[in-house]
């Protein structure tokens, strides 16, 4: 089994598409830590909104070529 850690951000419905990617991670892999969020600011003129930050790790029988 192999371990990945995975980064998750959102700056638009921040708790909903944090909550639904690991969800949809989870019906793949096996979900096994995760970070608390973090609140980062965005960095240029694209982006006005804060984003939500997370790290999830998880365990894949994939290599990461694959």
């Amino acid at each position: 089994m192999n371990t990945a850690i995975v980064m998750l951000g959102s700056n638009f419905q921040k708790e909903q598409n944090l909550d639904r990617a690991k969800e949809m991670l989870s019906e793949v892999f096996e979900i096994t830590d995760e970070s608390r969020i973090l609140l980062t600011k965005p960095v240029g003129a694209k982006y006005t909104n804060d984003f939500f930050n997370q790290a999830i790790k998880l365990l894949s029988a994939d290599t990461a070529s694959e």
